[in-house]
């Protein structure tokens, strides 16, 4: 269906015709109704010259019906009488006739190569009349050559009109059968005839191309060829030398006597220097290459082979392993064939397709319009003075110009054409040729891919040009493709770190490196060792010969002398020439070490790319703009390491699927809710798995197949070893974070469950003799089914292909490797509650699907309001409550959901603090008469924000402080307490994720190892026990050591009061068993999904809902484009901050309106932009700019007012500084940043500036100031220069704000469309990034930008503006000023 489509989509994309209007088809029916028997009337043979009993034959390819053209050959003295007889389509379609206006519409066939022609004749004309079937009369033009033995052309050719009867039709294939002598013909005159017109070709083509004659093309299964141009190549040059000669013969005819009218066809030379820079980098190899043999370039002749001294050079020649085992294996046939394919060799492949890209196009152009037709009028390719198309009238319209010209100079006739008649055809003529070969092209690509859709092929493809973001390869295999996948990225191989580009010093060649850092294991025995950081031979697919030995074997092969190639290549061992970047390398690696015992945490290995190496790429079929397309699919490294950039490029389409349908603001039921949400989580969680450096391979691991399902066992002991748990969880091996129970364990596919996606890979057998390498078949499944045996002590896993995947054409069982994607502990347990929304508890339901709100019972009803009433609503040494802040506090302690949203400044951490206290206080009370005891949770999106309200609880309520514990995750935990054998995340991940060192006292993972604790004794002695240096992990031992550590946190929990976590960590199994949660406080509730902010809620089946944020700042950071856009980025907050259903639903709402942080000139802008000028500025000290004057005591006394000096006007503290600057763009995801992220080096350099100038001249500590941007690339360059720690959101009194993003002034649409803005602004597009940079700062504010870019923006439209008008936008050489302004 898709190939259907597809075809359809190219004949609309190239203009394909398709019907024949109906007056040219009745015209048609007119016509051949005069031949009742299809052949000329005696009144058309009449001035014909009668060939009807000379033994003509057409050669076609199978299938061809409209033949053009005949050849016969005849003995006479001296030599031959050779026939080129074309079919006289002139005879029939007159000039200006319908048929005649059609074809000038179509001006070509165009041929799919995989189906019906699209003929410009009609097929009446184009396949009976005119088309010179075997026993039929047809007319034709014929010339006659008279030609010595030798292949020489004699006196002058003769041409005429005349009848001839083409006695046979056939095939290149059994042309070739003749010329090989394979197949005999009956008629021993045919076979006779074959035999001297191929001798006579051979001859002409020698002539004509010297040793390139004998090139070959390289021998492809998966090319989309019915007649396979490689198995019949001389059937061809046959053909072709014959149609060269009259093409070239009746160019020199008509241009004598028509010098003006005729359409040459022409092909200009590469320009001069072009030419003379290829000869110069390529140097002594192009003699190596044997398409380019005796080839004229720069008006010198190529030496051929047979003439090179090899012995003058010291070059090393890569050869491919393959072909080295071929060559020297044993004298073949086989071996001179690889010696004459350029495309098996990488450096004569790339030298010749520099040289073939550097060829100008062949185009028709009239004789006319040529000041000199013999230099204009050239071809280079042929090297003819003169050359025009002749030989194929019935499928282009150029051809049926010549035969129109031939007719008037056989009749004597005026010419049928003017100058201007002619010179407009040409250029038509040239368009649609274009469009034509495009679209063959693009057929053949269809048709590959397939063939590739059927089964995915593995290609050698040698590296065409390198760069930091990708490298470029070609190979013959896609040669036939218009436009191909020659492009390897790098940001789909999930490479470590950012690419190294440098340059080779003796070759002065580019150099890239990769880095990866990968958990690979080997099932079962290895001998694999693993090094520190293991670098892959970059020649491993090559051996290297002397360029001598080389030449000698070219020159054995041009002698068709097997032997003599194998003589020169059977005494050199393949490793005997090795070039420098292959020492110290390995062939592969696993992550096996010398101690047996256990694994290593990662494997760490690199590998470089070099112009002309040899690399593996397999490629697959995917629809592009609805039309299937040959794609890469994975690039083989090693054996044991394989890039599979399917899933990475689209691993929803791989993993799951596509949801097309948007969240609701209100849903009639779970049911709807789940399926609606569901979807996008398994989005987000597909695209954040493969990103996930938790993920593992397995390689060489047997698996079972039956069908769409399929399984695989694992060793405890083998999982313990590489820290494998399937499908996440606490034990090893096992899902499950709950205890063990039952002899076998089993997880199937349920609403508690959250299974892990594979990809799985199987290397097919090598083909015998192949030169092209085994492909692998890949599949990608999600596992189904976990179960523990204990009897064996194994895991069997059970998994499913996925929908869109490859179902494996086995049933048995197959050595495969299995990668293993694994999602987010928090998308996993996302996707377990939402699954479970149903068995929730009836406020989370009515939460989810935003329905009316129950009152809170009575009780605690009274217990707040017995708290109001005395007055407790302000805490310790904390800000006395505004009024607004009074109102929050009051709704959320007397209602089930309430929501506060604090814009900047508005103290909404501190509101959030005091509601703990007195939830904890309620919780007392509500115990305190008889009731259970009940705890609270305080929870946010991030392990920094909840480590600071913590931090605040201890420091600001002191006394007053509840029993608090912070609790973290086990990948942080593990940062203070390692686990044996288990290795969490890397560098990279948790660059800024640890405990907080001054929280320890607080910290539960800290708290269970302390004196007196009840298990502190005996978890430190497990702990002490690890440390021993000849300690042997067991994973019996260290299953007891988990279990204890479970516990010892469970008994903890039930200790305390307020439990303070990240959202992910509020579903913790642990936390749940240890607590019994009534409240819950939500903070940052906005920049948390829908799904992970309901979690916390489900999960802990609480009673009270707080949620804490603002809509208007940052949203959820989503990794999935496409479910962000369907509602993933909204958050619970915002859908409910923003519903008509809020209030009477019984929904609490309150904003916090007076804020504490910003100048008022600084909040005037957010205010009046984002919060509709509901923003008021509370007089306090915080944002004034000045110091507190000391008193004699040292205690300060009173204070000054001093605006910096640097800004244009002292009341307004905001300047935006313009600079143009350049963009640069990550190509991966590094330390650095994620992958286009982005960096300008001029806007550094201006903030070090204005930064050293605020240290400095205006006296500011520089811990008071703080630099930030929305790019982690530029905050990465911001670091290295002002050598800052922490330059992430917080409160500073200055903030130097720097956009990044820049274009020339030339490069800006006046008329932006929304779609270019959020692609040349990024970041500055998103106005809640806009509202947090314009809210961090106390006492002033500088932006640097580039205006004239961020005035596409209108909200920074409107602040330039503003700042405009108030004097404070200035250049770069304005500011920062070197005097006060004001």
């Amino acid at each position: 269906m898709e190939s259907g489509i597809g075809r359809k989509l190219l004949d609309i994309k190239y203009e394909v015709p398709g019907l024949y209007p109906s007056q040219t088809v009745a015209h048609v029916e007119r016509v051949m109704s005069r031949y009742p028997d299809t052949e000329p009337t005696e009144a058309l043979r009449v001035g014909r010259k009668v060939l009807t009993s000379l033994k003509t034959f057409t050669i076609d390819s199978p299938g061809s019906k409209d033949l053009d053209d005949a050849l016969s050959v005849e003995g006479i003295e001296d030599g031959y009488r050779v026939g080129v007889h074309i079919a006289d389509v002139a005879a029939f379609v007159q000039k200006r006739d319908p048929v005649d206006v059609e074809a000038q519409q179509r001006m070509t066939t165009f041929y799919s190569g995989v189906r019906s022609p699209h003929h410009m004749i009609p097929e009446p004309f184009s396949q009976n009349l005119c088309s010179l079937l075997p026993g039929k009369c047809r007319l034709c033009i014929s010339l006659s050559f008279n030609m010595t033995k030798d292949g020489n052309v004699v006196g002058q050719p003769s041409i005429e009109k005349t009848v001839i009867r083409s006695s046979r039709r056939f095939t290149y294939s059994e042309v070739q059968g003749i010329i090989n002598k394979t197949s005999r013909e009956s008629d021993q005159g045919v076979q006779e005839d074959i035999d001297i017109l191929f001798r006579l070709a051979t001859l002409m083509r020698k002539k004509r191309l010297g040793n390139s004659m004998y090139a070959l093309k390289v021998e492809l299964d998966d090319e989309p060829d019915k007649d396979d141009l490689s198995k019949t190549l001389e059937a061809h040059y046959l053909v072709e030398e014959f149609m060269i000669l009259a093409n070239k013969t009746v160019a020199e005819i008509l241009v004598k006597k028509f010098p003006d009218l005729v359409p040459l066809r022409c092909q200009n030379p590469p320009p001069d220097g072009e030419l003379q820079s290829w000869l110069e980098r390529w140097g002594e190899i192009v003699y190596l290459v044997f398409c380019l043999q005796d080839q004229h370039i720069l008006n010198y002749k190529m030496p051929s082979i047979e003439s090179i001294n090899g012995n003058a050079s010291q070059l090393l020649i890569p050869v491919q392993k393959k072909v080295f085992q071929i060559l020297h294996s044993k004298p073949s046939l086989k071996a001179s064939k690889c010696m004459k394919t350029d495309g098996l060799h990488p450096l004569q492949y790339l030298a010749c397709q520099e040289w073939l890209q550097m060829q100008e196009c062949a185009d028709y152009r009239c004789s006319g319009s040529l000041k000199n037709s013999c230099t204009e009028g050239k071809h280079f390719r042929f090297e003819m003075c003169q050359y025009t198309h002749f030989t194929s009238p019935i499928r282009r319209y150029a051809d049926l110009i010549v035969h129109r010209l031939l007719h008037c100079l056989i009749d004597g006739k005026a010419a049928a054409y003017t100058q201007k008649e002619v010179e407009e055809l040409c250029v038509r003529i040239n368009t649609v040729t274009q469009r034509a070969k495009a679209y063959q092209k693009n057929c053949k690509s269809l048709a590959f891919a397939e063939k590739l859709k059927q089964k995915s092929s593995m290609f050698y493809c040698f590296i065409s040009n390198v760069t930091e973001r990708s490298v470029n390869f070609c190979t013959p295999a896609l040669n036939f493709m218009h436009h191909s996948p020659r492009e390897l990225h790098f940001n789909l191989l999930d490479i470590s770190s950012k690419p190294t580009l440098k340059q080779d010093t003796q070759t002065k060649q580019d150099i890239v490196t990769l880095e990866w850092r990968k958990r690979l294991y080997e099932f079962g025995d290895s001998s694999t060792v693993a090094r520190h950081i293991s670098r892959f031979d970059p020649n491993q697919h090559v051996v290297y010969v002397l360029y001598e030995h080389w030449v000698h074997a070219l020159q054995s092969a041009l002698r068709e002398n097997a032997g003599g190639i194998f003589e020169t290549f059977r005494n050199i061992p393949p490793m005997l020439y090795r070039l420098p970047s292959s020492y110290d390398t390995v062939e592969d690696v696993s992550m096996e070490t010398n101690d047996s015992r256990m694994k290593e945490p990662h494997s760490r290995f690199s590998t470089t790319f070099v112009y002309g190496q040899v690399i593996k790429i397999q490629m697959m079929a995917t629809v592009q703009k609805g039309i299937l397309v040959p794609c890469i699919q994975l690039y083989d490294m090693t054996r044991n390491v394989k890039c599979c950039l399917q899933h990475v490029e689209d691993p929803i389409k791989c993993l799951c699927y596509y949801s097309t349908k948007p969240t609701f603001e209100r849903y009639p039921d779970v049911k709807q809710y789940k399926y609606r949400w569901l979807s996008l989580v398994m989005m987000e969680a597909a695209t954040s798995a493969i990103r996930n450096e938790g993920c593992f391979t397995i390689c060489n691991l047997p698996v079972t197949f039956s069908g769409i399902t399929g399984q695989f066992r694992l060793q405890t002991a083998f999982c313990f070893e590489c820290n494998i748990e399937i499908s996440g969880g606490g034990a090893y091996g096992l899902v499950d974070e709950s205890e063990e129970a039952g002899e076998n364990e089993s997880q199937e596919e349920s609403d508690s469950t959250s299974h892990d996606w594979l990809c799985i890979r199987h290397t097919e057998p090598e083909k015998q003799d192949s030169l092209t390498p085994s492909s692998i078949w890949v599949t990608h499944g999600q596992i189904k089914k976990v179960k523990k045996i204990r009897q064996q002590d194994e895991v069997s896993v059970h998994f499913e292909i996925c929908d869109l995947s490859t179902v494996p054409n086995v049933d048995k069982e197959e050595n495969c490797t299995l990668e293993f994607l694994i999602k987010s502990d928090v998308d996993r347990r996302t996707e377990i509650y939402l699954k479970s929304l149903n068995k929730a508890s009836d406020l989370a339901k009515k939460i989810a699907l935003n329905r009316k709100i129950p009152n809170l019972d009575k009780d605690h009803q009274d217990l707040a309001q017995r708290l109001i009433d005395k007055e407790e609503l302000n805490v310790g040494t904390l800000p006395k409550n505004n009024k607004k802040q009074t109102e929050a506090i009051t709704k959320a302690l007397k209602s089930r959901f309430s929501l506060i949203q604090g814009p900047p400044g508005t103290g909404k951490s501190y509101t959030g603090i005091k509601l703990l206290y007195l939830f904890n206080k309620i919780n007392k009370l509500w115990e305190k008469e008889g009731n259970p005891r009940k705890q609270v949770l305080f929870c946010g999106p991030s392990n920094k924000s909840v480590d600071q309200i913590a931090r605040w609880m201890i420091d600001r309520l002191e006394e007053h402080c509840p029993n608090i514990v912070r609790m973290y995750g086990r990948s942080i935990e593990a940062v203070d307490f390692p686990i044996p054998g288990k290795t969490f995340l890397s560098k990279r991940s948790m660059r800024d994720s640890k405990a907080a060192e001054d929280l320890t006292d607080i910290s539960l993972h800290h708290l269970i190892r302390k004196k007196r604790k009840p298990y502190a004794e005996e978890i430190n002695a497990f702990e002490k026990r690890f440390k021993l240096p000849d300690y042997i992990p067991d994973h019996k031992e260290v299953q007891k050591y988990i279990h204890l550590l479970r516990v010892a946190t469970v008994e903890e929990l039930r200790k305390h009061d307020v439990i303070l976590c990240t959202t992910a960590v509020a579903s913790n199994a642990k936390l749940l068993e240890g607590t019994d949660i009534y409240q819950i406080i939500i903070d940052e509730a906005a920049m948390c999904t829908e799904p992970q902010c309901l979690v916390p809620i489900i999960a802990n089946k609480v009673e009270q809902v707080v949620l804490i944020g603002d809509h208007k700042q940052l949203q959820p950071i989503i990794m999935c484009k496409e479910a962000a856009e369907l509602g993933l980025e909204k958050s619970l907050f915002e859908r409910y901050s923003l519903s008509q259903y809020r209030d009477r639903n019984n929904i609490q709402y309150t904003l916090l309106e007076i804020q504490y942080r910003m100048h008022p000139q600084i909040c005037y802008f957010p205010s009046k932009e984002f919060y509709d000028n509901k923003l008021i500025t509370a007089q306090v000290k915080n944002w004034r700019e000045g110091y507190w004057r000391e008193s004699y005591n040292g205690q300060p006394d009173q204070w000054i007012s001093r605006p910096l000096k640097m800004w244009p006007h002292e009341n307004f503290p905001h300047v935006f500084c313009h600079i143009v600057g350049q963009e640069e763009v990550l190509t991966v995801s590094t330390e650095e940043g994620n992958e286009y992220s982005r960096s300008n080096m001029e806007e550094v350099k201006q903030v070090v500036k204005v930064f050293s100038h605020m240290v400095i001249s205006e006296k500011v500590k520089s811990n008071r100031i703080s630099v930030i941007s929305q790019y982690s690339a530029q905050c990465h360059k911001l670091r290295e220069e002002l050598s800052l720690q922490g330059m992430e959101s917080g409160e500073w009194d200055y903030v130097i704000f720097s956009t990044v993003r820049s274009l020339p002034e030339f490069m800006i649409e006046k008329n932006p469309t929304l779609g270019w803005c959020k692609h040349n602004l990024g970041f500055i597009s998103d106005h809640h990034q806009i509202n947090v940079a314009l809210t961090r700062a106390k006492k002033g504010i500088v932006i640097v930008g580039n205006r004239n870019l961020l005035q596409c923006d209108e909200v920074c439209k409107r602040l330039i503006n503003l700042y405009k008008q108030r004097g404070c936008v200035k250049t770069a050489e304005e500011f920062p000023p070197t005097e006060r302004i004001f």
